[in-house]
């Protein structure tokens, strides 16, 4: 099944290799927060690309919204990023080659 047709995050891991563990969507906001901060792009900025609410964007990075795997794959694209490293990356500690790449 080609990876657009999953539709849960842990469909999703499962897809690339990855060990299905409960998600934070805490930690997942923060790495979103840092990837776009690193880009240099403002709340604002994504909201418009994704055509959202900055405010939605806020509660995307606070946690405070859980993502759809739609949602998700479009804020990856509007950062440039590839959604395999912000799933691979959720769980566990930062590491000092994703932070280079994508944080």
């Amino acid at each position: 099944m080609p990876l657009q047709q999953y539709t849960t995050i842990i469909q999703i891991k499962m897809f690339l290799g990855v060990q299905p563990m409960p998600l934070s969507v805490r930690i997942l906001g923060d790495r979103l927060q840092a990837a776009r901060q690193k880009r240099g792009l403002t709340q604002e900025q994504v909201a418009e690309r994704m055509n959202l609410d900055a405010s939605h964007v806020s509660k995307i990075e606070r946690g405070a919204k859980n993502l759809t795997v739609v949602r998700l794959a479009d804020y990856c694209d509007v950062l440039n990023i590839p959604i395999e490293a912000i799933l691979n990356e959720a769980n566990t500690p930062a590491n000092e080659e994703f932070n280079r790449q994508f944080g």
